[in-house]
């Protein structure tokens, strides 16, 4: 049986359930009365810093029934339902083909990114990467764009430059809030380009994405480290093209 969805709040007492934005909550009137029958859930997809420089969610303690958060413990946890499955007729197909023929060597990194101060401190670790190779910054954080309508769209700009012959082989897939379970549409934007993300964050990134098909930089001890494995790679086709078949 299907749910309907409605924002025409003159239909609340008809709802079963009340969807709420909880970074935004203060900025609409709560219902004045609420009715046995329903369930009050609160949702919201940012990382807690950010949803409590807006709120102050104690004020709503015994207020709502049920959440849908990132967190994996929260009653309906929307990014546990969202990985990235195998097409294995089209996996069986890719066996044996040379990805890194058709790859960039000169510059293999590729960062897009219109937030440079972040909670994750992300900036300081792709400033201390490119003292040991080099990494082209699309938007606001470096010298690159590939702007779109005036503005800067990293989506739009990971599909024009990465799925592509003769594009980057890594793109950095890095969080901006380190918070556990908290993962966002970064690293599925890559998959399908053929490009092997390099990824930062605070969570089990093999809940989402297949074996063997990104890079963690947990993995290694600094960005040094990681520079010298990816020069490794990008000598080493059989290797690289592992990560994408």
């Amino acid at each position: 049986e299907r749910c309907e969805y409605t924002t025409d709040r003159s239909r609340i007492k008809e709802a079963d359930a009340l969807l709420f934005r909880a970074k935004k909550i203060k900025r609409f009137d709560l219902p004045k009365e609420r009715s046995s029958h329903q369930k009050y859930m609160m949702f919201e997809y940012e990382a807690p810093h950010k949803v409590w420089a807006s709120v102050n969610l104690t004020d709503y303690n015994g207020f709502f029934n049920l959440t849908s958060t990132y967190a994996w413990d929260s009653d309906i946890p929307f990014n546990k339902h969202r990985n990235f499955v195998v097409n294995q007729t089209l996996n069986r197909l890719l066996v044996g083909t040379d990805f890194a023929k058709r790859k960039r060597k000169d510059v293999m990194v590729a960062w897009f990114s219109s937030r440079c101060y972040t909670q994750s401190n992300r900036g300081a670790y792709v400033k201390e990467l490119q003292k040991y190779i080099q990494v082209d910054i699309y938007g606001k954080c470096g010298n690159l764009t590939c702007e779109t309508k005036n503005h800067f769209m990293e989506d739009k700009c990971v599909k024009k430059l990465l799925d592509l012959d003769g594009s980057y082989k890594f793109y950095l897939a890095f969080e901006n809030s380190l918070c556990e379970d908290y993962v966002t549409e970064k690293i599925f934007k890559v998959i399908e380009p053929k490009v092997v993300p390099i990824v930062m964050g605070a969570v089990d990134y093999s809940r989402f994405l297949p074996v063997n098909s990104y890079i963690d930089v947990r993995d290694f001890e600094s960005p040094k480290a990681l520079a010298e494995y990816l020069r490794y790679l990008n000598t080493n086709d059989h290797r690289y093209n592992e990560y994408l078949q």
